[in-house]
């Protein structure tokens, strides 16, 4: 489920952020309340950005995956001193290598 973000692990993390807002005021009295929303505080936002990055990774192998489709059946080499980012991460030799570059990239 992770094209989703595996929301089972999303509600765990805000499930426990709730527990410690009750519970950190019933274990340590008036100093436990900004502990228990400290601790909410946290284990939600980690919950979300834990889930947003399980998005863009699955996100980011879809768009890896129909690149490698792309470069097979243009006849691209990919992979080695032939990939395309070691190409892209050399300097361009002229005005027109650059332009042209930068046309790729641009679609």
């Amino acid at each position: 489920f992770d094209f989703i973000g595996n929301p089972l692990h999303f509600i765990n993390g805000v499930a426990a952020g709730i527990r410690e807002l009750v519970r950190q005021p019933y274990k340590r009295g008036i100093i436990g309340i900004p502990l228990g929303f400290l601790f909410f505080l946290c284990s939600v936002f980690g919950s979300i950005f834990d889930l947003l990055a399980r998005i863009s990774n699955s996100l980011c192998k879809g768009l890896e995956r129909m690149q490698r489709l792309l470069y097979k059946r243009l006849g691209v080499k990919s992979g080695g001193k032939y990939s395309a980012l070691f190409a892209l991460s050399k300097a361009p030799t002229s005005f027109v290598e650059g332009l042209s570059r930068g046309c790729v990239l641009a679609l």
